[in-house]
């Protein structure tokens, strides 16, 4: 037990170790309290970190692994020497090197993040109401516990951000990404030069696309995402294309297929039976030139956003207006919550019989408020499919189903059960 070597080689005494013990138990059971708390301080101390909303979400799934495993290994009093540092921590530490961010701005994360972890504990160690000296002993071993532990886990993630900005500095893909963002950012820069770092055509029509893996990723974080990408592309443009490809982290893929003409529709819906197993794809619609290569690249970045709030569904989601109108109204996702929950009233409650109304009014909304084809599409008789819509108009609150505030509501429903999803920032 290290705690013996940390305060003048004595033992902590029973009522320090039952403090420490009480107060880890506390912070464990508000660890998404308290990583939405340390994600608001980094909002507003650390705005490049949380500008991008990918690299936003790493760093919220950086905040709370990283809250829990301090937490766990303080309730255990594990030497910090023996940390093994969250896998989420170091795909943030590589994204951070992709996304240009300071190895300085890196640990400074981690030392706001720290500083505000210890005085929420140090709060929680004073509402155990040890006496005056246990509370003394407790704050000193914590104190000397939490500062080796941040000195523990920035070496490795120093190490993992270092190596792969390294070995991304040394690399062709480098220059590619680079320019894709330069284009992307507006950035002043001569089309002929650009498109020869990229080896793709600028001009013409463009079609984006945002390849990532969900689950357990196994080999296709590898050159397979790639190959299913090509294979995606191929199917949007013929055999012979050739995408522009460029990695968003370790599962994440944005890619562009040029046309001289705009894609037709079918070649768009074809896309659709390509994506399988874990892989999941979002296409902008096709833009032209270097507006239309930003534009259909930001499509699919909403429809991306939608798709992840959504959970279970398509392999291929497909910018639209519903799909823009989504993300406009999730940008926010806890009032959109709040609005839900206000609007829907009791129809909000979640339980199946519940849940069967509210999807009953979801496709009576959607069939253009007919019921023979409501019931045609529940299979179900056309009075249950009436009574259903009824039903459920009186547990909103009598509304009418085509009030804008009700359809939205209903339309958000799906995306916002899975708690705070990602990209709520």
């Amino acid at each position: 037990m290290w705690e013996a070597r940390a305060i003048a080689s004595r033992p902590l005494s029973p009522a320090a170790t039952a403090a420490i013990a009480g107060a880890a138990r506390e912070i464990d059971a508000r660890v998404d309290a308290i990583t939405h708390e340390l994600m608001g301080l980094l909002d507003e101390q650390m705005p490049e970190l949380v500008r991008d909303e990918d690299l936003r979400e790493q760093t919220h799934a950086t905040a709370r692994a990283s809250a829990r495993l301090i937490t766990a290994m303080a309730l255990t009093w594990t030497d910090p020497a023996d940390l093994n540092p969250p896998h989420e921590a170091l795909q943030w530490a590589r994204l951070a090197a992709d996304r240009g961010v300071s190895a300085e701005s890196l640990l400074r994360t981690y030392r706001l993040g720290h500083a505000r972890y210890w005085e929420l504990w140090y709060d929680e160690l004073v509402a155990q109401d040890a006496d005056p000296q246990a509370l003394a002993e407790a704050t000193a071993a914590s104190s000397a516990f939490f500062f080796r532990w941040v000195d523990a886990i920035s070496e490795p993630l120093l190490q993992a951000f270092e190596e792969h900005r390294d070995r991304r500095a040394r690399s062709t893909e480098a220059l590619r990404a680079d320019t894709v963002r330069a284009i992307l950012d507006d950035a002043e820069l001569d089309q002929q030069v650009a498109a020869a770092r990229l080896g793709y055509e600028l001009g013409g029509w463009h079609v984006a696309m945002i390849a990532w893996l969900d689950g357990p990723v196994g080999d296709l974080g590898g050159t397979a995402l790639e190959a299913h990408a090509t294979e995606l592309a191929q199917r949007l443009a013929g055999p012979a294309a050739r995408p522009l490809l460029v990695r968003d982290g370790a599962t994440a893929l944005w890619a562009w297929v040029h046309g001289f003409d705009p894609l037709a529709e079918e070649a768009l819906d074809a896309v659709a039976g390509g994506a399988h197993g874990p892989l999941r794809v979002a296409l902008g619609r096709p833009g032209r030139g270097l507006e239309g290569f930003r534009d259909s690249h930001l499509q699919a970045r909403v429809a991306r956003r939608v798709a992840r709030l959504a959970g279970d569904g398509p392999a291929v989601v497909r910018y639209d207006d519903e799909t823009g109108v989504l993300a406009l109204l999730t940008g926010d996702a806890e009032r959109a919550r709040r609005f839900v929950r206000r609007t829907l009233g009791p129809l909000a409650a979640g339980d199946e019989a519940t849940r069967r109304l509210l999807d009953t009014l979801r496709v009576f909304q959607e069939e253009g408020q007919s019921f023979s084809r409501t019931a045609a599409r529940l299979a179900v008789h056309q009075n249950t499919a009436a009574y259903r819509v009824r039903r459920a108009l009186e547990l909103a609150g009598g509304k009418d189903a085509s009030s804008l505030a009700l359809r939205a509501a209903v339309s958000l429903v799906p995306l916002l059960d899975r708690g705070s999803g990602p990209g709520d920032g």
